[in-house]
């Protein structure tokens, strides 16, 4: 029984860590009219680089408060500042940063498996 009740506080733990540090996507409106899709995950230092062409959401990463490296990979600077109007990414100043709601669609079964004939 104390096993049990052990197992289900450890699935319980493990399932709120993994919902605080699950990676998050956003949309990025800039001062130029231009939008740009980003994944920001915590405690990655990971990021595509600037000159990266392929066709997905680019993983970002938030730098420290007042950095003012220029960065060959993609960075968002003074995250928290959005309202003050000292946010940027990619040298860009950004206007709206918006949660983007992720739905994954499944491919309905039927559909997939019809065959031409």
């Amino acid at each position: 029984m104390v096993e049990t009740i052990f197992l289900i506080i450890m699935a319980g733990v493990i399932g709120l860590y993994q919902e605080a540090n699950k990676p998050t996507e956003y949309e990025l409106s800039m001062e130029d009219g231009t939008n740009a899709e980003v994944i920001l995950q915590k405690n990655s230092s990971y990021s595509c680089p600037v000159y990266c062409e392929a066709d997905h959401i680019h993983i970002a990463v938030s730098c420290k408060d007042n950095c003012k490296t220029k960065h060959i990979n993609y960075h968002l600077h003074n995250v928290t500042e959005i309202d003050e109007g000292f946010a940027t990414f990619c040298s860009k100043r950004i206007i709206t940063m918006n949660k983007i709601s992720t739905k994954k669609k499944f491919p309905d079964i039927f559909s997939a498996s019809k065959s031409k004939q």
